[in-house]
């Protein structure tokens, strides 16, 4: 259905750009001259960011709209990626912001595949559209990886990394709302 590749669409551009992103995080800043240990640092609070975006965005969806938890978390993301084009400074709350959104996107989907669509057709709808975000999460780092190659710096693909989770939520307020018995 059309709703369906909308929400798939949204998800996937969201994991293409947080995968590519914090695959190369490490290469990024240590190209940066960022020292081994404040690498190991930023992916440790990516992966806490991770789990608090799972932890908090069941607590959210139980009394906020998709549209209006989606919107945090994405535009957390942008906000993730623009940090990092600021340099070392910001370096912490952008991986804390990025592990948020990876840890709450497939959580999201879950709740509006069941909740949207047949749940006699669950896994299948649902795994469909997993593996076809999947393609986004593996299609990512290697986008990230040529725009290095081509230019030699990651910057180019961090300047237009922030555009990703806004088309998404374009996508998503495309999306008929949840009605009422749906969301419950």
């Amino acid at each position: 259905t059309r709703d369906f590749w909308l929400y798939t669409s949204a998800f996937t551009l969201i994991i293409f750009g947080v995968v590519g992103c914090n695959f190369h995080l490490p290469a990024m800043l240590s190209d940066r001259g960022a020292t081994p240990s404040l690498i190991a640092t930023v992916v440790a609070v990516g992966a806490a960011g991770s789990l608090f975006g799972r932890l908090v965005t069941g607590i959210l969806l139980d009394r906020y709209s998709v549209l209006r938890v989606a919107s945090v978390f994405f535009v957390g993301q942008a906000i993730g990626f623009l940090l990092l084009l600021d340099g070392q400074q910001w370096v912490l709350p952008a991986s804390f912001l990025l592990g948020a959104v990876q840890g709450a996107e497939v959580d999201v989907m879950g709740y509006v595949v069941a909740r949207r669509f047949a749940r006699a057709a669950y896994a299948r709808i649902f795994g469909t559209c997993f593996g076809i975000t999947l393609v986004g999460a593996m299609i990512g780092p290697m986008a990230m990886a040529t725009v290095f190659d081509r230019t030699g710096s990651y910057d180019l693909g961090l300047m237009m990394l922030p555009a990703l989770p806004l088309i998404a939520l374009l996508l998503l307020w495309r999306v008929r709302p949840l009605l009422r018995h749906e969301a419950k």
